[in-house]
């Protein structure tokens, strides 16, 4: 994330890897989503029916991890968490923020890869089933509608400790 120059494109792959919504959801959050009247973060942010695909509200929890990036950005006056330069009362478009994604790729010389703005959903999926997460919920978590569309945001390797240990048991 330290790849990033600017602050609030260092939020958005924050608030993408600890929550695993999709890249315009994230772009289109209200300061009122994320911070209190106080200026201090919320215990959850709330991703709107009205800017997620499947059209439901989501609820998730701030995790530890990214507290400190909501603290250590001050949004500009404003309602949005990451408005336009241009039309501040509009959200920053989604290429101008995978420009940014792909010149810190360059930074930090992970070019080639096959990284987009989703790797953070499916870095969030697969930790979560890494750490023994059950796919129920991993389901709720991230609102998908069906396991079958979650499981193509879960990369497993047949090679890891849980997967041997699991087939030793055979």
């Amino acid at each position: 994330m330290e790849s990033f120059v600017e602050k609030s494109h260092r939020l958005y792959w924050a608030i993408a890897w600890y929550t695993g919504e999709r890249p315009t959801a994230i772009l289109r959050l209200p300061q009122a989503s994320v911070y209190g009247s106080s200026g201090q973060p919320l215990k959850a942010i709330v991703f709107s029916g009205r800017s997620r695909k499947c059209g439901r509200t989501r609820e998730v929890p701030i995790a530890r991890k990214l507290h400190p990036y909501l603290l250590a950005y001050r949004p500009d006056p404003g309602l949005l968490m990451f408005p336009s330069r241009r039309s501040p009362d509009r959200e920053i478009h989604r290429r101008t923020m995978d420009a940014a994604f792909r010149r810190a790729l360059i930074r930090a010389k992970l070019t080639g890869l096959g990284l987009s703005l989703y790797s953070a959903r499916r870095g969030f999926c697969s930790g979560l089933a890494a750490k023994g997460v059950g796919l129920a919920t991993i389901q709720t978590l991230t609102g998908h509608q069906s396991l079958s569309v979650l499981s193509r945001y879960i990369e497993t390797d047949p090679m890891d400790e849980r997967s041997i240990a699991a087939i030793n048991l055979l």
